[in-house]
């Protein structure tokens, strides 16, 4: 279909030939569908190249890589000299309209208003058209559009967030980070997505398909008791138990600790109270630390482990606390 699309935006068909695909055009609406795609992108494209060149042999290299039986248009020079290169431009643009109108239609976009949420500070709840409830972690920004739960439900995620969805078999609910997606009917899980960072997940009732932006059809399910984690440089997920049930400790304001090292204590309380330590991890060492903390203040937990020790600790600028000592003991 894509072949002869391009040969009759590149008048290359016979009269019989163009009268058939114009009968198509009008008794089939699938067709007409995606031909009315293809050429509003097609007139866009013209629109922006008023030089009406191209690069034939760029071209029809692209239009060849397409698939793994390059398509051969017959060519009749002596008729037309210049179909080869309408048709292999034809068909470059093509392929690109196909590319954007699939993502859109996959991604469900209506062109709808987007509605944007943002956590600066602190947890903020949100609840969905849906009925889905969403927590959102500090320096969290949420975006789905003002048609969600009737064309879709999809979101877009940049931050952390543990989300409650409601089940809806009709429309998956799908979140969408800067590297990964997720996909769900009906769940709840914790998803950890800050830019430049791992994109880490933890579901805590039912199971979702977890996947990178590049590789979206390449999915891992992911269940129940099960965390995963995206790797943004080798696009790689590697999937295991969860092992660290403090994840979800930046809306619960409760972490629980057994024989567990003070550089694992530091850095959840990085991410859940946004503080950032300065120490050098040579000269400070603690005993393997057993305790249990909920609804405490940094400051709190700071004079707990500073009762407990020699451990010291100043606030500086931005949020930054400078830990010094021997370090701690049980």
């Amino acid at each position: 279909m894509e072949e002869l699309m391009a040969r009759y935006l590149a008048g290359d068909l016979s009269e019989e030939e163009k009268t058939s695909f114009e009968a198509q055009l009008i008794t089939n609406q699938a067709v007409a569908d995606e031909f009315e795609a293809y050429m509003n992108v097609w007139a866009i494209t013209h629109a922006s190249d008023s030089s009406g060149s191209f690069d034939t042999k760029a071209a029809w290299e692209a239009v060849q890589a397409r698939t793994s039986e390059p398509k051969v248009v017959p060519i009749t020079p002596r008729k037309r000299p210049y179909s080869f290169m309408k048709i292999a431009a034809t068909l470059l643009l093509l392929a690109v309209a196909g590319y954007f109108v699939t993502t859109m239609i996959n991604n469900g976009d209506t062109n709808s208003p987007m509605i944007e949420v943002v956590s600066e500070r602190g947890v903020k709840e949100v609840t969905l058209p849906d009925g889905s409830k969403v927590r959102m972690n500090a320096h969290s920004t949420l975006a789905y559009s003002e048609d969600f739960n009737s064309a879709n439900r999809q979101i877009r995620l940049s931050g952390g967030a543990d989300f409650d969805v409601t089940h809806n078999a009709d429309l998956p609910f799908v979140v969408e980070t800067g590297a990964s997606r997720i996909k769900v009917l009906g769940t709840q899980f914790d998803i950890t997505a800050y830019p430049n960072e791992a994109v880490e997940l933890n579901v805590t009732d039912g199971r979702v398909a977890f996947s990178s932006m590049e590789s979206v059809d390449e999915e891992e399910v992911v269940v129940k008791g099960q965390m995963a984690i995206l790797d943004i440089e080798s696009q790689e997920i590697e999937v295991g138990e969860i092992k660290d049930q403090n994840f979800s400790g930046w809306w619960t304001r409760k972490l629980v600790y057994e024989n567990e090292s003070l550089k694992e204590v530091l850095e959840d309380l990085e991410k859940v109270y946004w503080v950032e330590f300065e120490y050098d991890e040579k000269s400070l060492s603690c005993d393997p630390i057993t305790a249990t903390w909920e609804n405490e203040t940094i400051e709190g937990i700071l004079d707990l482990l500073v009762a407990n020790g020699s451990l010291e600790y100043s606030k500086g600028e931005e949020n930054k606390i400078k830990l010094s000592g021997k370090g701690c003991s049980d």
